[in-house]
């Protein structure tokens, strides 16, 4: 219960952060700092495995509780929140619920994918964790966690060139067939004066 209740608070705390500091920037920009923050994380990971906590003077407990129950929900947030923009900026006209679920599906699917290939991974690294038999060899798990948590997903920062638009996040997504209006200095000006009036304004005196 402790642990699910600090996911959602500091998780809550991540998408504060998000909404304050990274909601203006474009699509790629924060993409690619979703990326790098999800690389760094992965350093407390292995300063526990590698013992570096321990030359700092910070206990395992200590160590264990900042990273994995304060600082991995909201690194997990921040990540999270990009990509559920550009799924919703992605869903067409009046198709909105159906187009999210299937690319949600999507997104569900590469995650639990992720998880099965961790496991592969830890199987291929010789990794053993048999607590019955007191078989354990983690001798190979720093160099999983930096191939697979701080390697792997700077892969992303080049992919997001090619596969992301160059959009802000908070800008309308228009269609393809959509047309585009250009108005002149003067329909800019008397759709102004319009709007002014419906407000119970005034227009600009000549």
């Amino acid at each position: 219960h402790f642990r699910l209740l600090s996911y959602q608070v500091f998780g809550g705390f991540g998408i504060y952060l998000f909404n304050a500091y990274f909601s203006t920037f474009r699509m790629r920009h924060a993409l690619m700092i979703s990326a790098l923050v999800s690389s760094f994380a992965s350093v407390g990971d292995l300063a526990m495995v590698l013992r570096w906590n321990v030359w700092w003077g910070i206990p395992d407990k200590a160590f264990y509780l900042v990273g994995d129950t304060i600082l991995e929900p909201i690194v997990e947030m921040m990540a999270f929140m990009p990509g559920t923009i550009l799924i919703s900026k992605m869903c067409p006209k009046n198709m909105e619920a159906t187009t999210f679920a299937i690319l949600a599906s999507f997104s569900n699917l590469g995650s639990s994918l992720s998880q099965a290939f961790g496991v592969f991974a830890m199987q291929y690294a010789g990794i053993k964790t048999d607590v019955t038999e007191g078989e354990c060899d983690f001798s190979n798990l720093p160099t999983l966690i930096v191939v697979c948590g701080m390697l792997l997903p700077l892969l992303a920062v080049p992919l997001v060139f090619i596969l992301i638009p160059d959009i802000a996040m908070n800008d309308p997504v228009r269609e393809d067939n959509e047309p585009v209006t250009v108005m002149t200095g003067l329909e800019k000006e008397t759709d102004e004066g319009e709007r002014m009036g419906l407000l119970g304004g005034g227009t600009k005196a000549d």
